[in-house]
């Protein structure tokens, strides 16, 4: 629990925060398992990812799934779900530098 109340205050504080123009990107990553049974499992999956150090969103990834052991070692079959908001700098088809161009936002379901 605390570590997920860190993970939030930290993204937080990133979306809050003004900074200077910047090539530099983040990515802010929570991944976790939790043990259901013996043989059961889920889990989930926060990505958040700027195209500046903090303000610039690029995109921002919510997985989870339910797990099921097939055997004691490493063996695992998972199914999940994913949803997978984007904003991406576009020019017809190209990526390019964020200031040359408006956003374009793409929203996906995954399972």
């Amino acid at each position: 629990m605390k570590n997920i109340f860190l993970f939030i205050l930290c993204l937080i504080l990133s979306i809050s925060m003004n900074a200077q123009d910047s090539s530099i990107g983040n990515w802010m990553i929570y991944i976790g398992n939790k043990q259901l049974k013996k043989d059961w499992n889920i889990h989930h999956e926060i990505q958040y990812r700027n195209y500046n150090a903090a303000g610039d969103f690029e995109q921002l990834l919510l997985r989870t799934g339910l797990g099921y052991n097939l055997t004691e070692g490493s063996n695992n079959i998972l199914l999940g779900y994913g949803y997978i908001n984007s904003q991406n700098y576009i020019v017809s088809g190209i990526f390019i530098e964020p200031a040359a161009s408006p956003k374009v936002t793409v929203k996906e379901h995954r399972v």
